[in-house]
């Protein structure tokens, strides 16, 4: 019996180190011998085996992960992509900023430019000068300004900037100085002989080209002194004032009406006559528009620069 169990364990040793060399990577299988039907006794040992039956047996043998022996000098880096904790800012690029061209010349500024007088007085009596005659700005303009006064110019679009005219600076000069600037119609019509449709293009026409101009005014002068009820209605539409001409007639101060009378100066009307319209306006407290058109020229509605100053100077003393 003793030999027995030596011939087992030594048949089982064999065994095990003929399948490790043949399996060494996937497992052992050991065939273990199963003795059947033996009962002998006997202690010497047998060359031939006895019948014996085997069973296989699987035994996985673990594969070894095999971690890579980092080269010096080199990052390993993981094979998986690894999950962000935080978004990633998009930077928005400065553009680059583009220098302005400065302009090669300034624009014109205008000419003859009288000097200003930095505190003006107020006058008493207002100053209008129809229909934009360059004289207006050249000469009536320097004599108001000497004596502290300033005046209201009467423009007709359509004689901007022609001989004899005023130009678009020069309004604007006027403007900026501190005169009014009041809308006479665009052409100068007589407004009682055309077509109600030209009325509203003359009156209209000609407040919108001030405006366009960048003159801000209330105040209309009525071309010829023509004009009736529903022509005064059409004007007084666009218009907190509307002056007319004749007859010479001084306003009740505080007069709640679109309608302003004047008196106003022709070639024959002496410093005198406009003298006592002066005193009689200031006796009744009322308001006074002294009218004129051309300044040192000719014709029947001309005016000296002498005869303005010495109307002026009598104002303001």
């Amino acid at each position: 019996m003793k030999y027995n169990v030596l011939f087992v364990i030594l048949a089982l040793l064999l065994c095990a180190t003929a399948v490790a060399a043949q399996k060494p990577t996937y497992g052992h299988f050991v065939y273990l011998p199963m003795v059947v039907g033996s009962s002998n006794t006997t202690l010497r040992p047998t060359l031939v085996a006895p019948t014996a039956t085997y069973t296989e047996i699987f035994v996985p043998i673990p594969t070894p992960s095999m971690t890579p022996t980092p080269t010096p000098g080199t990052a390993i880096l993981p094979t998986s992509t690894p999950t962000l904790l935080m978004p990633i800012e998009t930077l928005t690029p400065i553009p680059t900023p583009t220098s302005t061209a400065m302009p090669t010349s300034m624009p014109p500024s205008p000419t003859n430019t009288p000097t200003q007088t930095p505190q003006p007085i107020s006058c008493p009596v207002q100053f209008d000068f129809d229909d934009g005659y360059e004289s207006t700005y050249t000469l009536a303009f320097p004599i108001l300004n000497r004596h502290g006064c300033t005046g209201t110019a009467n423009i007709v679009p359509s004689f901007v900037g022609k001989s004899g005219f005023m130009t678009r600076d020069q309004i604007l000069t006027l403007y900026h100085a501190g005169w009014a600037i009041g809308s006479h119609s665009m052409t100068h019509p007589y407004l009682t002989k055309i077509t109600s449709e030209r009325v509203e293009y003359e009156v209209g026409g000609s407040l919108a080209w001030l405006n366009g101009l960048g003159v801000e005014t209330n105040y209309f002068a009525v071309p010829y002194n023509s004009y009736n009820n529903n022509i005064m209605a059409v004007i007084c539409s666009y218009y907190d004032r509307a002056r007319i001409s004749w007859p010479n007639e001084i306003n009740q101060a505080g007069a709640d009406t679109c309608i302003r009378k004047s008196v106003f100066t022709i070639s024959s009307t002496t410093v005198e006559e406009l003298e006592a319209w002066v005193d009689q306006a200031i006796e009744i407290e009322g308001e006074l528009i002294l009218g004129f058109h051309r300044i040192d020229e000719s014709g029947v509605y001309n005016w000296s620069s002498g005869q303005l100053e010495e109307i002026v100077e009598y104002i303001t003393k």
